[in-house]
């Protein structure tokens, strides 16, 4: 009997290991996590290539994200290790079906359905106003009837009112890219105002075509004919007293600017145009006859590029600036014949810039890498930082209930110190749009902001992994940060501009005294000078001392010019 017993443990002890074994394996090994992203199929600004036969900003973001984090293990929900799959649902805009194609709300709803009853537990995307607000609108149904909650994070849309925490179910839904509306005028106002207004006022002053004031030159607002559009295109076209609670386009756009004989309604100035199939040609025509020097403009569509163009056809001298979705594709510059050199637009990053500096210059690498640089940025990012930040959540709140992780993400989310943004009311916490970012210097950690960049030609081919498309974008605001470059006037509207530090018409002993302040800073510097980087690098010295004298004594036929 003895001997059958111990015969029998040596059978049932190796089993019993192999069993314990086989359960260790088994509460290890990686399960799932679903996340759905919801973005424009068929909209390569903001997703993916026209009859999704590409990847886009917001898909190649998430995609990313998604195989570092299942790379390097997953993620540890209470000890377990769990891996993302993601869910991609087509946002509905830019829909093939509809003439024009634009935005069908049924399909934005209808995705939002699927990946709420398809088990998606957090969902990422939202890139289009329109569809987003539809989307939205089922979504907080769904968390409000009764269902298991599903937090949404939008990296698209920037519409104030879509982030509104007292609406019901509105605590679940918050945005990581871009900062809000508010937030993206001022920056494009504040640049325009601080520092290209005054610019262009010394080059080209309305004294030279009366009746309109001295000191001032003339300027045109052209945006798409979509409803988030037209608070921006008044507030910077309509006069003091023109539209209730609006103080009037001086205040927003500074003194030097005016719209005093300029075609546009309902203010002289404004055009808003159909949003895809309009010809530039006539207005570009009768804006260059009116003696514009600055168009602001304001698009997410693809159209802006045959605006690009038939500026640069007609050989007007004139700056574009203001909001540009599609020309944060790389492949912008070639889009458009190389007519974008010189353009100036609200971006998330430049070529070769940090989102947030020490922060996610990392991701910036890496995603030129994994995807080629295709873009916009903001909704790449946007989508990298929400993934990473529902894995910071998660794994603080070792669950993935949704009512237990959502005061974690209410809380913290990538602050510098720690990798998290942070968040204010549900929104990305962003409070500086000036062209210095002085809060910078003076917080110990950063925040997602927009900045201003340029289309410049490569003069030569940028280090890899940044993919050669023929030129770059250079951050022009803020201008205190070392990666920040010089706004370039094109050579077109005034080939001295570059060496011209004071603006006065000539290269002479007036700039050569500010270059003499200047030099050996760098930005953040006490002296820094940004006008007085003649050679775009970021420093001022012997090089830039060079190019002035090699332009010294020069001076434009006529000054201010016509």
């Amino acid at each position: 009997m003895k001997k059958f017993y111990k015969n029998l443990m040596l059978v049932m002890i190796p089993m019993l290991v192999l069993s314990i074994t086989a359960i260790n394996y088994k509460s290890s090994a990686a399960s799932t996590i679903k996340i759905g992203i919801l973005f424009p199929k068929y909209l390569p600004q903001g997703g993916g290539g026209f009859g999704g036969s590409g990847k886009g900003g917001l898909y190649d973001g998430a995609q990313m994200a998604a195989q570092e984090i299942n790379a390097a293990g997953g993620i540890n929900v209470g000890g377990t290790k769990e891996n993302i799959v993601l869910d991609f649902q087509d946002e509905g805009a830019l829909d093939p079906t509809l003439v024009p194609p634009n935005y069908n709300t049924a399909v934005s709803q209808a995705s939002m359905t699927a990946m709420l009853t398809g088990g998606d537990q957090f969902i990422i995307g939202g890139f289009r106003t329109e569809s987003t607000t539809a989307a939205l609108s089922t979504l907080q149904a769904w968390n409000t009837g009764g269902n298991t909650p599903v937090p949404f994070f939008i990296c698209g849309a920037a519409t104030t009112t879509l982030i509104n925490n007292t609406a019901p179910g509105g605590q679940w839904v918050f945005r990581v890219t871009p900062v809000n509306d508010t937030q993206l005028f001022y920056t494009v106002a504040d640049y325009i105002k601080q520092y290209l207004a005054p610019k262009l006022a010394a080059m080209y002053t309305n004294a030279t075509y009366p009746p309109e004031t001295p000191g001032q030159f003339r300027y045109a607002l052209i945006s798409e004919q979509l409803s988030w559009t037209t608070s921006m295109s008044y507030a910077l076209t309509a006069p003091a007293g023109a539209v209730p609670g609006l103080p009037g386009y001086s205040y927003f756009l500074g003194p030097y600017v005016n719209t005093s004989g300029v075609q546009g309604a309902p203010f002289p100035g404004l055009s808003q145009v159909a949003a895809s199939g309009y010809d530039f040609t006539s207005l570009v025509s009768t804006l260059n006859s009116q003696h514009v020097h600055l168009i602001i403009d304001v698009f997410t569509m693809p159209e802006v590029n045959s605006l690009i163009q038939a500026v640069k056809a007609a050989n007007m001298p004139a700056m574009v600036v203001g909001i540009d979705v599609p020309g944060q594709q790389q492949s912008h510059f070639s889009d458009t014949s190389g007519a974008a050199e010189g353009e100036c637009f609200l971006c998330w990053s430049g070529t070769g810039t940090p989102i947030v500096a020490g922060l996610t210059d990392v991701f910036f690498k890496n995603f030129c890498n994994f995807s080629g640089g295709y873009w916009p940025m903001y909704t790449a990012s946007g989508a990298w930082d929400a993934m990473y930040g529902l894995k910071d959540a998660i794994e603080r709140a070792g669950s993935t209930d949704p009512n237990v992780v959502l005061p974690a993400i209410q809380s913290t989310l990538r602050v510098a110190t720690t990798g998290e943004f942070q968040y204010a009311s549900n929104d990305v916490w962003a409070n500086s749009h000036g062209i210095n970012w002085t809060l910078y210097q003076d917080k110990p950690y950063g925040w997602a902001r927009s900045e201003m960049v340029q289309w410049v030609k490569n003069a030569t081919i940028p280090s890899s992994p940044y993919p050669n498309v023929g030129a770059q974008m250079n951050c022009i605001s803020p201008v205190d940060q070392t990666y920040s470059r010089k706004t370039q006037i094109p050579a077109s509207m005034y080939p001295l501009e570059q060496f011209d530090i004071d603006m006065n018409g000539k290269v002479g002993l007036s700039d050569l005294v500010s270059l003499a302040r200047a030099y050996g800073t760098k930005p953040g510097q006490t002296l820094w000078n940004l006008n007085c980087d003649l050679d775009y690098n970021g420093a001022i010295g012997l090089s830039d001392l060079v190019l002035l004298a090699g332009k010294y004594g020069q001076s434009a036929p006529q000054w201010p010019l016509r």
